[in-house]
């Protein structure tokens, strides 16, 4: 996936992404505060389902056309900066 989630809508071969994530996961919960309406306006139609949930590892899932899921691991980021790279990756 080599596209900016941010600035750009996302290719139509996403169905959907998930974001789970710890309490104690504040770096992501403040990626998600300010960066949330920004997504989902650039990409009404497309599902985004997020989960806080304890002692869950903090990762993103993104599924394709035909039930492809790719995994994405967000423990130990500490700014926005290495969430965008993640992401983009």
């Amino acid at each position: 996936m080599s596209f900016s989630i941010l600035k750009n809508a996302l290719p139509s071969t996403v169905r959907e992404i998930r974001i789970h994530f710890s309490p104690s996961s504040k770096v992501v919960k403040d990626y998600i505060r300010s960066n949330y309406l920004n997504i989902k306006s650039l990409n009404p139609e497309l599902p985004i389902l997020i989960r806080e949930a304890n002692e869950s590892p903090t990762r993103a899932f993104f599924r394709f056309e035909r039930g492809v899921e790719r995994a994405v691991s967000l423990d130990q980021v500490s700014d926005e900066s290495q969430i965008n790279e993640k992401l983009s990756d």
